[in-house]
């Protein structure tokens, strides 16, 4: 996003001390260090608290010093440290706010108050889910005018060599975090219900450690990979037939997820067999085609790959798919963000 704002306007990153240093083609991002002790969150509650005050107290000064127009950020803590600070000290520019989360339905550690005093500290919010934007208008009362939902972007991959999806359904893969709520468990139970099945599973994510639990359930047409880099993974994804995306029906991975590897999967020419959550029906809504089933339902699961199999690919479905995928590069992102947000600024 930083370097698809450079592409229209000057931009200072606040960025932590020991960051590395921007490719020249950051040419029109001016770089703040600040200080970042580093997070302790696994050492001590207390360091990391005073680790985010100090990056956030620094951030503040620099902030003051430089004057900007728009202050954009995606960062819950600093915003919340603003939020407390009088009026005479905070920087008499708007706010932007990209929101990834509805942080106290889903974490312990922000209360709705603390939320509240976030969300009233933004004059325009970017919802990366249309289930943040409606839970935050639900929750905060927030005028639908003064917020928008923008999913993740992505970035072009020109040089990726398309392989030719005229033949027919054989390769599945998902690719993505173990974590439970991403159901790489029912993709399993499903595998094991899949009868004199000739295709292949691949799933691709994790260490050796977090597989384990995995290895001795899998049949043998399916096959473990650890993770890999995007310029390992893509070309490998552009040899697979259909991406899975069997997240389960919880309130981060069905209303407030990005769709970021739903794009990535469209971006390397795959059909698309996901679960029929809230976040991939609103996707669904954006004029995407993909395969549904029930989310959580390993048995619906193991049936539309069984049915999927040996079709031919549909050719002019990815093709669609594709040619949609443009809109949702980062350059596009920030173009409709900063539009946008000119549009509630003149009505304001």
């Amino acid at each position: 996003m930083v370097k698809a704002f450079s592409l229209h306007c000057e931009v200072d990153w606040y960025r932590g001390w020991n960051k590395l240093k921007f490719p020249p083609e950051y040419d029109k991002v001016n770089q703040k260090r600040i200080l970042n002790i580093g997070l302790f969150q696994e050492v001590s509650f207390i360091l990391e608290k005073i680790s985010r005050l100090i990056f956030s107290i620094h951030t503040m000064i620099m902030i003051s010093q430089n004057k900007p127009d728009v202050i954009f950020t995606r960062d819950f803590g600093f915003l919340l440290f603003y939020s407390y600070l009088p009026r005479w000290l905070k920087t008499p520019c708007p706010i932007i706010f990209e929101a990834h989360k509805v942080y106290h339905r889903v974490s312990e550690k922000v209360s709705k108050e603390q939320e509240g005093l976030v969300i009233s500290s933004a004059q325009f919010i970017v919802a990366v889910s249309s289930g943040i934007k409606d839970d935050l208008i639900s929750d905060f009362k927030i005028n639908s005018n003064n917020i928008r939902v923008e999913a993740n972007g992505i970035e072009p991959t020109l040089e990726l060599q398309l392989s030719n999806h005229d033949g027919y359904i054989k390769n599945f893969v998902y690719a993505g975090s173990l974590e439970s709520w991403k159901g790489v468990d029912t993709l399993i139970e499903a595998s094991q219900l899949l009868n004199d099945f000739s295709g292949k599973v691949y799933i691709i994510g994790g260490e050796e450690d977090e597989q384990m639990k995995f290895r001795k359930e899998i049949p043998e047409f399916v096959y473990l990979l650890p993770r890999m880099s995007r310029s390992d993974l893509f070309p490998l994804l552009t040899t697979m037939d259909v991406g899975l995306i069997p997240t389960l029906d919880e309130i981060e991975g069905s209303r407030y997820t990005s769709p970021i590897k739903f794009f990535e999967y469209i971006q390397c020419g795959l059909s698309i067999l996901a679960s029929d959550t809230y976040a991939m029906k609103s996707i669904e809504a954006l004029g995407f085609k993909m395969e549904f089933f029930k989310v959580g339902d390993a048995h619906s699961l193991a049936s539309n790959i069984q049915k999927m199999a040996g079709q031919p690919q549909n050719s002019n479905l990815i093709r669609h798919n594709s040619d949609l995928i443009k809109s949702f590069s980062w350059q596009k992102r920030a173009e409709r963000i900063i539009e946008n947000y000119r549009i509630i600024d003149t009505s304001t």
